[in-house]
């Protein structure tokens, strides 16, 4: 027996639902999202000021560049960064939540040759003078000065997994 059109037009609905689902970003549960944390899984924290919106794609920005004020972990060459955020379909911010010429600091992911922020935990802090601002320890929003959060992220680590101490070994840096 042949299908009804609207049989026809409701697969195809169905279709379209269940693969746009599974392109969708699914974050792993974890007990702390907060920066302090998330920190300690990256291989670079920066403070950096946002110098503009790049690589339009329709009217989507898909990258910021950025001007890389303070090294906190890792190593960097230079202090220009091309950063990477959303494209619709990733786990990923888009980087238009990062106004230009707005500070930050950063907890960054490497993917190949590009940096990028996950959406994933808390990978970013507001800063206003001097001081941090967003999820920083705990849950929920909290304040802390600027050098208050660059004295625990040279703090030894406490939390036993492999990501953890892998982090742990690395030396915070200043690229001057």
């Amino acid at each position: 027996m042949p299908r009804r059109p609207s049989q026809s037009v409701m697969i195809v609905a169905l279709s379209i639902l269940f693969a746009t689902a599974a392109l969708a970003c699914e974050c792993k549960p974890v007990a702390d999202p907060s920066f302090i944390i998330s920190a300690q899984e990256v291989p670079l924290v920066i403070q950096a000021k946002v110098e503009r919106h790049s690589e339009k794609k329709g009217s989507k920005y898909l990258a910021m560049d950025l001007k890389v004020i303070r090294v906190f972990q890792g190593a960097l060459v230079g202090r220009e960064l091309r950063v990477w955020g959303d494209n619709g379909i990733l786990c990923r911010p888009y980087v238009t939540q990062f106004p230009e010429n707005s500070e930050w600091i950063f907890a960054l992911n490497r993917g190949g040759d590009t940096w990028y922020i996950s959406i994933c935990r808390e990978n970013w802090l507001r800063v206003e003078n001097g001081r941090t601002k967003g999820n920083i320890e705990g849950r929920g929003a909290s304040e802390m000065e600027l050098e208050d959060l660059a004295a625990k992220l040279k703090r030894p680590l406490t939390i036993g997994s492999a990501g953890t101490a892998e982090a742990a070994r690395r030396t915070p840096t200043l690229d001057d």
